[in-house]
């Protein structure tokens, strides 16, 4: 309790046979600092519950500076926060066919039940059945980072947010400072969703989407149902929907009385679906776009 952990290198390998505990514990209003280091976890079919690489108690903190983070998952508790700065998070992976209600299958590198911020890192190569790098049921803050080539084997190839009336994200920059910062590109889902699978309110802002895709449903790099998405300054490129929408898919109305969907300032650029190539909005929906271009979009469909 009330303790500060640095960690500035070695190796932590949870792959030992017979290890179930998690390998560090973030105790009761503590604050564990990881500036480098090597960390492995058991990979794929995991229990529910165990191993952890990371468990929280009331109100611990984690900070992420570097490091080299494989294989398993992480779960961030309710009244905790993590700070990612930077690292590499490559081949995590959790169940990627599974029960919907098993926790194991949510968030191949997060499970994210506190406050989550993202200020850099690459994510790479990481799996889930729900959301191949976070599943998010409560606050994250992306404000720098890459997803590459992630894979949400049935939605959210990077990103999957269910329907929680306490969960929000936020892409973009921080504190005003324009820069495409955050960069999703060769991600996949099969369903809905190459990249974000969202159920509850998100914002993205100055993020580059290019080459994800939904293999064989809606929203090659983005799809929401039933609530409020924004999109400003963004760039949207060559992703692709086996259905609706190239790169982006909404559809059902929000509780809230706001549009389904804003979009300002943005490019969709060779986009492809077999129905709407760039965007597309159902008739429960209702959408805004202001001083957003499109080119070479194309669909077999509804253009």
């Amino acid at each position: 309790v009330n303790t500060k952990v640095v960690i500035n290198g070695g190796t932590f390998d949870a792959t030992i046979k017979g290890m179930t505990n998690a390998m560090i514990n973030v105790s009761e209003d503590s604050v564990v600092t990881i500036n480098g280091g090597v960390f492995k976890n058991v990979n794929g079919t995991i229990p529910q519950f165990a191993p952890y690489m990371f468990t929280y108690e009331k109100n611990g903190k984690l900070i992420i500076n570097g490091g080299d983070f494989y294989g398993g998952w992480r779960f961030n508790g309710e009244t905790t926060t993590t700070d990612i700065y930077g690292g590499n998070f490559k081949d995590n992976e959790v169940n990627t066919v599974a029960d919907s209600a098993d926790t194991a299958t949510q968030g191949g590198v997060i499970y994210n039940y506190g406050t989550l911020s993202i200020y850099g890192g690459t994510f790479e190569g990481n799996a889930a059945y729900f959301g191949g790098v976070f599943f998010n049921y409560r606050t994250m803050n992306i404000y720098s980072a890459t997803f590459k080539n992630n894979t949400g084997s049935s939605m959210g190839g990077v990103i999957y947010m269910p329907n929680s009336g306490a969960a929000f994200t936020y892409i973009g920059e921080e504190n005003e400072v324009v820069a495409p910062n955050v960069v999703f590109e060769n991600n996949t889902a099969k369903g809905y969703g190459g990249a974000i699978y969202a159920k509850n309110k998100i914002t993205i802002k100055n993020s580059t989407f290019k080459n994800n895709k939904s293999t064989a449903d809606n929203g090659g790099a983005i799809a929401a149902t039933n609530i409020r998405l924004a999109i400003e300054n963004c760039l949207f490129e060559s992703n692709s929907s086996a259905e609706y929408g190239g790169a982006v898919y909404v559809s059902g109305a929000n509780t809230a009385d706001e549009k389904e969907l804003n979009i300002t300032s943005s490019v969709f650029n060779k986009n492809t679906a077999n129905r709407a190539g760039a965007v597309y909005v159902a008739s429960s929906a209702e959408a805004y776009i202001f001083k957003t271009n499109f080119y070479e979009n194309t669909a077999a469909y509804g253009g």
